[in-house]
């Protein structure tokens, strides 16, 4: 069966167009006016592209968005996990945001025809580039320079590096290393914890109150560690199911 370019989705958030790694621009344009021509979408909509794990060149990302434009449509924002992608994004006035659940898991295959996969499963506002809604899946490491804030948890395949930050509502679960600033529980909750493979945060926050470094114990590298709130004390300790 043939493999497509892109996937529509239709929700609250807007139209959300994913368009798949292998996907040429050629292939875009054709599929884009198989949309236009059946009136899923019209020219004049604002759209949101979801580019998945795709990095651009400039002239190459140029190209796709002329795709869209040339065809009367209003990019709104693009959603991405490549910060080479972001970067080339904001440079050109499109906001831009690393995915959401439910459509963060970007195909990093092309699907064909018979997928009906949802991308979105959840109400939403419209995206920011400063503020992410609902619980967030993130596959890859949060680069250098790096700010982003979450109002629910967020879960990271990968590390927090060294002068980056990130801030969460609820509880931030790190399948890597801790290198830069982390601040769970930021609305005053106190349930919120961290946890990592590899615990060297150069800055950690639970519910405003900031860990000691000094009163750290002695863990071994590698070990799961989890930090939470007991009292006014951010304690860390070997993570345990019980």
């Amino acid at each position: 069966m043939e493999k497509r370019a892109l996937i529509l989705n239709l929700d609250e958030c807007g139209n959300i167009l994913s368009v798949f790694e292998e996907a040429t621009s050629t292939q875009v344009a054709a599929e884009l006016l198989a949309f236009i021509n059946s009136s899923l979408i019209v020219p004049g909509d604002l759209l949101i592209l979801n580019l998945g794990w795709r990095s651009f060149a400039y002239d190459e990302f140029v190209e796709l968005l002329n795709v869209f434009l040339n065809a009367g449509f209003v990019i709104d924002g693009v959603i991405s996990f490549s910060q080479e992608t972001r970067i080339l994004s904001e440079n050109l006035g499109i906001k831009a945001i690393i995915g959401r659940m439910g459509i963060s898991e970007h195909y990093s295959r092309v699907l064909n025809e018979s997928s009906n996969r949802s991308l979105v499963s959840q109400s939403c506002e419209r995206i920011s580039p400063s503020f992410l809604n609902d619980s967030v899946l993130l596959n890859g490491s949060v680069s250098s320079g790096d700010v982003f804030e979450f109002s629910d948890n967020v879960v990271i395949r990968g590390n927090i590096e060294k002068g980056s930050k990130i801030t969460a509502r609820g509880d931030i679960i790190v399948l890597g290393a801790i290198y830069g600033e982390v601040y769970a529980g930021f609305a005053n909750n106190r349930d919120a914890t961290v946890t990592a493979f590899i615990f060297e945060p150069a800055l950690l926050h639970i519910a405003g109150v900031k860990m000691n470094s000094a009163l750290l114990p002695a863990i071994a590298r590698g070990t799961v560690v989890n930090a939470y709130l007991k009292g006014d004390v951010v304690e860390v300790l070997p993570f345990r199911l019980d």
